[in-house]
């Protein structure tokens, strides 16, 4: 990886804002994160997410209000994984131009922890065929020219708790 830019996505989640500060302590200013604001979150979660992650560790965080996108692409859609991937499009949309806009980091950091691969398994197998779609990327489109930082993060949340 060597000095090469890192450019994680940030939903205001727990998974994704843990991931993002992990890789700041392990890698500091290479980072460069891009927090969606999809106006989905509680009220005033967004602006906690970004203080957390700029205040207390630091990251150069940069948030995008998407709300109204947001809002537009799921007004009137009712089945579930079609909003999930309208979600994804808007995600990778913007994504794809703060990438544009910082001169195309070489890295992705993204993150999967292993209820994500647990949730996406079924009873039938002992292994997920995929991530599921709503556990944020399940993999980029081929037109986004990233490396991965890292493919899995596997972290159990019980192990965390004790």
């Amino acid at each position: 990886m060597g000095k090469e830019r890192v450019l994680a996505a940030v939903s205001g989640g727990v998974d994704s804002s843990v991931a993002t500060a992990l890789v700041y302590k392990a890698i500091g200013d290479q980072l460069v994160s891009v927090f969606v604001d999809t106006g989905l979150l509680r009220q005033n979660e967004g602006e906690q997410v970004a203080s957390a992650l700029r205040d207390n560790f630091g990251v150069e965080l940069i948030t995008v209000d998407a709300s109204e996108q947001f809002l537009s692409a799921l007004k009137g859609v009712t089945e579930p994984e079609q909003k999930r991937k309208n979600s994804r499009r808007k995600i990778y949309s913007i994504v794809r131009e703060q990438a544009r806009q910082l001169g195309q980091p070489r890295f992705f950091g993204a993150r999967y922890i292993y209820p994500d691969v647990v949730e996406s398994s079924a009873p039938d197998r002992n292994k997920p065929e995929k991530i599921r779609t709503h556990h944020n990327v399940g993999g980029l489109p081929k037109d986004m020219q990233f490396d991965w930082l890292s493919r899995y993060v596997i972290v159990s949340r019980m192990k965390c708790a004790r």
